[in-house]
């Protein structure tokens, strides 16, 4: 079963490191354009922002380096209860559909804000409201692109530790938004409400 899904195993340990080394050198891209602007914001130590922002984190590094560690200790599938009903080629397959998916709609998605895009909240940055592409279509189609990158890898790899990273992903993703819904009504007001009426949280 292992070497069938060997094409998989090593897609997983690539793409998240991609993904990482996407964004880190995204925000060293965008930190060096603009000395004045500061990317990753993960709010006042301790609070409800902070404490999501780290969880998120240790999530994602462990995920890296589960899926790393794999490559080289396939037997670790048995220290974290791999599910066999959902192990089979074609459904592991669509979990990568999903992953690659959703993260081509995150990252369409945080393109579309441009100079308004942070990691967190900042709240002293002058911001547009973006209200077009498919910002008129959710008013979350980046965090819609990251729930479905999640849904993928548990898909792509079902085991008792992906099911885990899943519920807490969707619970960070879940108190991001409605951190950033209150704080963006802070700023613009009855205009943000309105929006907030037209276009619906996820879809």
């Amino acid at each position: 079963m292992i070497m069938e899904h060997i094409w998989i195993d090593i897609f997983l340990a690539l793409f998240f490191t991609f993904v990482a080394v996407f964004y880190t050198l995204l925000i060293l891209k965008k930190q060096n354009d603009n000395a004045t602007i500061q990317c990753v914001h993960m709010g006042e130590k301790y609070s409800i922002h902070w404490i999501n922002h780290v969880t998120f984190r240790i999530f994602r590094i462990a995920i890296w380096a589960y899926c790393v560690a794999r490559l080289f200790i396939p037997s670790i599938d048995h220290y974290v209860q791999l599910m066999p009903p959902l192990d089979q080629p074609l459904i592991r397959a669509f979990g990568v559909f999903l992953m690659v998916t959703g993260f081509l709609l995150a990252l369409v998605s945080n393109a579309s804000l441009q100079r308004s895009w942070r990691s967190g909240i900042d709240r002293h940055a002058e911001i547009q409201l973006v209200t077009e592409g498919l910002y008129h279509l959710s008013r979350n189609p980046a965090y819609i692109g990251v729930g479905l990158a999640q849904l993928g890898f548990f898909i792509a790899l079902p085991t008792a530790f992906t099911f885990i990273c899943l519920l807490v992903g969707m619970i960070a993703l879940s108190i991001q938004i409605k951190l950033e819904e209150k704080h963006l009504v802070s700023i613009f007001g009855n205009e943000y409400k309105d929006y907030m009426h037209k276009v619906p949280r996820i879809i």
